[in-house]
């Protein structure tokens, strides 16, 4: 199949990867033809550049997004929603011009794609499938990111008929099927599928634990519990950094180490120059971001309050890779929890509650030092859910023998 792939993160530097990157690999090496056009979201905008085409590679256009700037914040910020996805709408046509595929990927929010999407079914509707990995704009509402009112309702309205176009929608969670379907009007045919998050499921190569950790300038002699990701709104980083310095009083044998970056990365870099306990790295490309954490002994992560539907944060999928047991402090009825009770893989509790959360984390580093248990079960965990070779065949037995592509 000829496949086009529309997403705004898609690392290209060496050594780093995504799950966009992992996905339109393993469809290449599995004999499909994958292009990818990515809108940078944290890139200026410009025109697309031809950035990779090599043999037995996915071939990869990358382009900027567009915003009036010193207008404020949220100008700045509606202006970005709004002109970045029909700038990319623009250089796509330029660039890709009469070329056609067989099948469309796409992932939330549509609206980041939603002038693209436009283009495509105008000019020949190819058949299509939606990743939904989180809810816009209900999850961004959640998070204080979109307001209530008009906002919300027009933005409500245009990712609900973004989504009515999709041929095949996956989600993360079987529940979230529920969610979608209670949430956005759907067309009859559509269908709905879980589609769980995916990796290269490849081992970390094994390194001195030590070793790592002095070349991070990082404690000898304490367990370590890593966040890494995002450091922004709705990733419960004020809970985290709370727990962090109750620790410090209590539990002086730990250490907390946040990378990452983003809007509430000076939260951090505050907290770590207040407390001996906290650590901070900046980004950190993705393999050796996986050699870094394995030096750790425990994951830790967290969303907020009020969020209603279930989330799969995928830091907890690089954490399993690293052998980390995981604490997570997620929505009160996120199939996360089974998950994670169901493949004694960490544990979790309601999102919030910080005391509960210091207690689920004392609780594991007090165990981590006496079994090998999370290891063992993270490895199979990931073969049996999170090899990125699972979604390869699911796409190829949804589109490759159909009709649709015909």
């Amino acid at each position: 199949m000829k496949i086009l792939m529309l997403c705004v993160r898609y690392p290209l530097g060496p050594g780093d990867s995504y799950m966009t990157s992992e996905l339109a690999d393993a469809l290449t090496a599995a004999g499909h033809e994958v292009t990818v056009f990515v809108t940078d979201w944290e890139a200026p905008g410009g025109k697309a550049l031809h950035v990779r085409d090599e043999a037995g590679r996915p071939k990869v256009y990358r382009t900027g997004t567009t915003a009036v700037a010193g207008l404020g914040k949220i100008m700045e910020r509606v202006t970005k929603w709004i002109a970045s996805p029909l700038a990319a709408a623009r250089t796509m046509r330029k660039t890709l011009g009469d070329e056609r595929f067989d099948l469309v990927l796409g992932f939330t929010p549509c609206v980041t794609i939603g002038p693209q999407l436009a283009w495509l079914r105008r000019n020949y509707n190819p058949p299509s499938m939606l990743f939904i990995h989180d809810f816009f704009p209900y999850h961004h509402r959640s998070i204080g990111l979109v307001p209530s009112g008009p906002p919300f309702a027009m933005a409500r309205r245009l990712e609900e008929n973004l989504i009515r176009g999709f041929d095949v929608i996956g989600c993360n969670w079987p529940s979230n099927i529920d969610y979608l379907r209670s949430h956005y009007r759907l067309r009859p045919e559509q269908k709905t599928l879980w589609t769980p998050l995916w990796t290269d499921i490849t081992p970390v190569p094994q390194e001195d634990s030590q070793a790592i950790r002095e070349k991070w300038n990082l404690p000898l002699d304490r367990r370590i519990v890593v966040y890494g990701g995002q450091i922004t709104e709705g990733r419960g980083i004020p809970e985290l950094l709370a727990v962090a310095q109750r620790a410090e009083r209590e539990r002086p044998d730990l250490a907390f180490l946040f990378v990452g970056s983003g809007r509430l990365t000076d939260l951090v870099t505050k907290a770590a120059g207040e407390h001996g306990n906290v650590h901070h790295i900046g980004w950190v490309e993705r393999d050796n971001y996986l050699r870094l954490i394995r030096a750790c002994d425990i994951g830790i992560l967290a969303t907020v309050e009020g969020v209603d539907s279930s989330s799969f944060p995928t830091k907890a999928i690089d954490y399993l890779r690293a052998g980390l047991p995981i604490i997570a402090a997620v929505e009160a009825e996120s199939d996360l929890r089974s998950f994670l009770d169901e493949w004694r893989i960490g544990d979790s509790i309601a999102a919030g509650d910080t005391d509960a959360l210091y207690a689920a984390l004392i609780r594991q580093a007090d165990a981590v030092a006496t079994t090998t248990q999370p290891q063992d079960q993270a490895r199979k965990c990931l073969e049996e859910v999170f090899d990125v070779g699972h979604m390869v065949r699911r796409i190829e037995s949804e589109f490759a023998a159909s009709d649709r592509t015909a």
